[in-house]
């Protein structure tokens, strides 16, 4: 069976009405493609500066942890050890300002005594010069 100049212009005709819509499809999955492509160029800008600011974050927590280790070992060899000296001290402070509460409430009454003393003396000596007089 041989194909006639006809058959072959109806079969060119059915392929090219078929292909059109095939290229069409093709022209819109190039289109779609080149998008996704720019789409993923985008993401990998993004990813590459996520990144950077991920070894900034991770270069700023080590640098914070080292701080922070830092401060604990102030706080424990320095700070603390400061405090206990200050504490041993001020237990001998209140010890010492005790006694001298004991030595000046002591004073007081001393001073109490010699004024008491000192009053009476001074009642004898005007009752010896009255005394005095009467028999002078």
């Amino acid at each position: 069976m041989a194909l006639t100049k006809e058959d072959l212009q109806a079969i060119a005709v059915l392929l090219q009405n078929t292909t059109e819509p095939l290229q069409n499809a093709i022209t819109g999955m190039q289109k779609d493609i080149t998008g996704m492509q720019k789409d993923i160029a985008s993401m990998q800008k993004d990813i590459t500066s996520m990144q950077k600011d991920i070894a900034s974050m991770q270069k700023d927590i080590t640098s914070m942890q080292k701080d922070i280790t830092d401060v604990k070992l102030h706080l424990e060899n320095i700070t603390d050890r400061n405090i206990s000296l200050l504490a041993v001290n001020h237990g001998h402070l209140i010890d010492k300002l005790n006694q001298a509460v004991k030595v000046s409430d002591k004073s007081c009454l001393e001073e109490i005594r010699v004024n008491i003393l000192t009053e009476k003396v001074e009642k004898l000596e005007k009752e010896i010069e009255e005394l005095k007089r009467k028999t002078a």
